[in-house]
């Protein structure tokens, strides 16, 4: 695994701004470990203790 860093928030709102101001679609990526007893998923499982992994912009595909 990588390294932690603290999250610059405000840089955080504008990069997904401004792929999106290019055209592109945007996908934020995150992980969260859960236990290998663990043998269900909900929604709430998935709302919080996240770790932000970055963001992707990928171009919109022509139809």
């Amino acid at each position: 695994m990588g390294h932690s860093t603290l999250i610059d928030r405000d840089r955080l709102q504008r990069e997904p701004e401004q792929l999106a101001e290019q055209g592109l679609r945007v996908l934020v990526l995150a992980e969260k470990l859960i236990s290998t007893q663990q043998t269900t998923l909900a929604q709430a499982d998935l709302e919080s203790k996240l770790t932000f992994l970055g963001l992707q912009g990928m171009i919109e595909p022509a139809p």
